[in-house]
């Protein structure tokens, strides 16, 4: 019961987020658009978030179709392992405070600087130690990203303000 309570709250939360980044996204500041631009700033974000409200509807349908019969693990719970002792806090809090200084650091150092960074710090926060994948993230994800962006649909990406950034 307290999982099917949990993850209904996570749907509605990541649902409610999604609604409002949606909505924020029709506002006139984000409707402008350059010379060469395919799309305007929030094609991709709108995708995305899109993908996270699908999936968000799907956690709330799997948890309130699920059994309202506890199982014996779930029996056997006493209640210090159903309350918030059992959460695991720290790497949520972490990736929190990650993606705030992730996004507070892009406009000055751009976004390849900024998630090259950020995607080699998240997986380890995380507890991801497969260092070969790791590498493997950290060199392709952020290029890969960028030229998908400025290259190929044509979206600009914040660049650095730091003149030794370029």
């Amino acid at each position: 019961m307290a999982s099917q309570k949990s993850d209904l709250i996570a749907a509605a939360a990541f649902l409610g987020g999604a609604a409002v980044m949606v909505y924020e996204s029709f506002s006139d500041v984000y409707q402008t658009s350059g010379a060469g631009v395919a799309q305007n700033a929030v094609f991709y974000p709108r995708i995305v978030l899109a993908a996270i409200a699908l999936l968000a509807l799907l956690l709330a349908a799997s948890a309130l179709t699920r059994g309202r019969q506890p199982s014996k693990a779930q029996a056997s719970a006493t209640l210090a392992d159903e309350g918030a002792a059992a959460f695991g806090w720290k790497p949520v809090i972490a990736i929190v405070m990650s993606t705030t200084i992730y996004a507070a650091l892009m406009p000055f150092a751009g976004f390849l600087v900024s998630t090259l960074l950020f995607v080699a710090v998240a997986p380890l926060l995380l507890g991801f130690r497969r260092w070969k994948v790791l590498a493997l993230m950290i060199a392709l994800f952020p290029l890969g990203s960028w030229l998908l962006f400025t290259r190929m649909i044509h979206i600009p990406l914040p660049a650095s303000t730091l003149s030794i950034l370029g």
